[in-house]
């Protein structure tokens, strides 16, 4: 009967290996007028922004998919933000990842979608981890704009890149399967900053698409929209570009997946916070 009961709890959790699974973790909060949002947004209704990460198990590894804001952002902020930008950005903090996981998981490596400061926030509190960006995204760290990548969040931390496989997958012309078996596949969403990335996670039951900062809202999807005018010449390196990702990303929602924006507070909560894992 013992025998019988092992190979059952061996059989199953080889089963829950087969396929990822993930958890949203909130690191802070903002409020902000729809208007500065998305461009059909109200300039008289509030909405709230999310500044979150993603945690990804597969093949008995944990990873991080974004940051959030780290235990270090106060500091972060008030060294890398310019005085007139400090009132725009700001934030509401909450417990970080670290705080969060206190040491329960061992996080191999951390994928950011781009090297923002509410998305890198978090990397110093992680020496361990192998931090991976696109190749296009050196750019960003090695000549970061003002207000938007941080110099504190990158001393002393060694970015690795990937190459990408230039084979289209879905409607996208290169790919990066980073686990090598089509669970968890990197693909480009080149144009809120050089290398921007999204994360498409085929789980067992359900596809998601992480998109970073491509959309701020799953509200520019119906209809399509980019986000608010003066707020996309902040933060947005190409506008053009990035309105043509909006139209990819719509056609995976077309095509059944679930579009996950890193800052989507009404989404996440409706998703279910951590320590909730879905899969």
């Amino acid at each position: 009967m013992k025998l019988l009961i092992t190979i059952f709890l061996m059989i199953n959790l080889y089963a829950n290996e087969e396929y990822p699974r993930f958890s949203i973790i909130k690191t802070g909060t903002a409020k902000s007028l729809e208007g500065l949002i998305y461009e059909e947004g109200s300039l008289f209704k509030t909405m709230m922004v999310n500044h979150a990460g993603f945690l990804i198990q597969h093949q008995g590894k944990t990873i991080l998919f974004e940051t959030g804001l780290g235990e270090e952002v106060d500091y972060q902020f008030k060294n890398d933000m310019s005085w007139w930008a400090k009132p725009l950005f700001a934030y509401k903090k909450e417990q970080s990842i670290k705080k969060q996981l206190n040491n329960k998981y061992t996080i191999e490596s951390i994928i950011l979608s781009h090297a923002h400061w509410d998305h890198a926030s978090g990397l110093r509190d992680f020496p361990n981890a192998k931090v991976i960006i696109s190749k296009e995204e050196e750019h960003e760290v090695k000549h970061p704009v003002a207000n938007r990548t941080f110099p504190t969040q990158f001393k002393d931390v060694k970015t690795q890149s990937f190459q990408w496989k230039k084979e289209s997958y879905l409607n996208f012309k290169k790919h990066y399967d980073y686990f090598g078996d089509g669970t968890l596949i990197l693909i480009p969403l080149f144009g809120h900053t050089h290398g921007s990335l999204g994360l498409i996670l085929n789980s067992k039951n359900k596809k998601y698409f992480f998109v970073g900062d491509a959309i701020w809202t799953t509200r520019q999807l119906g209809p399509i929209q980019n986000k608010a005018a003066i707020s996309s010449i902040l933060v947005d390196t190409d506008k053009d570009l990035t309105r043509k990702k909006i139209d990819k990303i719509k056609k995976m929602q077309d095509r059944g997946y679930i579009i996950i924006p890193t800052h989507d507070y009404y989404l996440h909560n409706k998703l279910g916070l951590y320590p909730k894992w879905i899969d």
